[in-house]
């Protein structure tokens, strides 16, 4: 959520940050059903696999777009 209020545009803050908090909750409560659907077709090693790689999908995402995207707080 802190991400989210730094992101948050000045006009729409309240607007941003629901559909922000929508967002992340449903990853969180879509991840469980995607772990249990990749162990049921490929097994528990197969899904942790794609699990990781797609968190290091994840951290690369922000490593690229954060930076561009984040308000620069040194020039206040």
């Amino acid at each position: 959520m802190v991400l989210g209020a730094d992101l948050a545009p000045d006009g729409a803050r309240s607007e941003f940050l629901a559909s922000f908090r929508l967002l992340t909750s449903g990853g969180s409560a879509f991840a469980p059903a995607l772990i249990s659907g990749l162990t049921a077709i490929a097994g528990l090693p197969a899904a942790l696999a794609i699990t990781g790689l797609t968190n290091f999908l994840g951290a690369y995402l922000f490593w690229k777009y954060l930076p561009i995207y984040a308000p620069d707080r040194s020039r206040d």
